[in-house]
């Protein structure tokens, strides 16, 4: 319709509107076999054990990709977006903002506080643990690019640039599609079952989590839409929006998804000089200590492979201060009879 408004308002062409152009009927109209396949899973949203995989699997860039769609219900737009300034680590509202959101909060608490650049609209969310530690891990691999301040984009790619500059032929980065699919594709090469979704289903699984653990107002609060409650278009005009609410959905989300947590193994405050090689006669050893430039909180089993029959978790730890500085997982495999 758009574009016979425009043909209609263009000099270049001879065509005007019909007369009843305004009667017609613009409604999409509903076919059978669109109601065939409505279900009870009306939204493909990533299962709990997906997301265990996702995270087993995953590298530290995944991991981050991973958890800024989780926790926050970020696609790539907001991810390529984010300012060095939107991250708060370990500090709490003020009173006052206390009282407003219905929520207490300390100074162990981390936030993203940010505008959706889409929708222009106020956002807060409260950071799980691990995402704390992943933003750090941005942080640290983002001083490689040189010296940065608040008004500079957090997350870039690994030659410095932004993750939504366009390509050389004006076309939409595929920088983050293309880096989770590489990784969905390394869980299937491996003979896991995941299903082929997109990067996008990750905020969708976000939002649907948030939903469940509260409501549809506080889900649409969360994703920064414009009218959160769709049957009043004046709410933002007389309330606050209840970001209390959605730190408490988030907190409850935080619970669900703690499998998904304990497939990132030992987060540990320091780690090895070097990445520690090891053999224990002829049983594979798969090194879960992360190299000096993954900084830390980060434990990966690399290569991912399939899980043995049996496993075994060792952890190295500093002589002198007793920290686990890395963490060793021995897969020992039957002898051959």
């Amino acid at each position: 319709m758009r574009f016979l408004t425009w043909l209609h308002a263009s000099s270049e062409f001879d065509w005007t509107k019909p007369q009843a152009f305004k009667d017609f009927d613009r409604r999409i109209r509903r076919l059978p076999s669109d109601h065939a396949k409505r279900s009870l899973e009306q939204v493909e949203t990533f299962s709990l054990d997906e997301l265990r995989l996702l995270m087993r699997y995953g590298q530290p860039f995944d991991r981050l990709l991973l958890l800024l769609g989780l926790n926050c219900g970020f696609g790539r737009a907001e991810i390529a977006s984010l300012l060095v300034g939107e991250v708060q680590f370990r500090k709490a509202h003020t009173p006052r903002e206390q009282e407003v959101l219905g929520f207490a909060t300390t100074d162990k608490d981390s936030f993203i506080k940010r505008i959706r650049r889409k929708s222009g609209v106020y956002g807060e969310h409260i950071l799980f643990p691990l995402t704390v530690q992943a933003v750090e891990w941005a942080l640290e691999r983002r001083k490689q690019f040189g010296e940065f301040g608040p008004s500079d984009r957090l997350i870039l790619n690994e030659k410095g640039a932004p993750l939504d500059q366009q390509t050389k032929g004006s076309n939409a980065n595929q920088a983050i599609p293309n880096h989770f699919a590489r990784l969905i594709q390394r869980i299937r090469d491996d003979g896991q079952e995941i299903r082929q979704l997109s990067f996008g289903k990750l905020r969708k699984t976000a939002s649907d989590l948030i939903k469940r653990h509260s409501d549809g107002e506080i889900a649409g609060v969360f994703d920064c839409h414009g009218e959160p409650v769709k049957t009043d278009s004046l709410s933002d005009a007389y309330t606050n929006r209840p970001f209390g609410k959605v730190f408490r959905a988030i907190r409850a989300v935080e619970a669900y998804l703690a499998p998904v947590f304990a497939e990132a193994g030992l987060a540990v405050p320091e780690f090895a000089e070097q990445r520690v090689l090891a053999k224990v006669i002829d049983v594979p050893v798969h090194v879960l200590a992360c190299p000096p430039h993954h900084s830390r909180g980060f434990i990966m089993r690399w290569p991912p492979f399939k899980r043995p029959l049996h496993t075994i978790r060792l952890p190295i730890r500093n002589k002198t201060s007793g920290t686990i500085i890395c963490l060793l997982e021995i897969d020992s495999l039957p002898p051959a009879i």
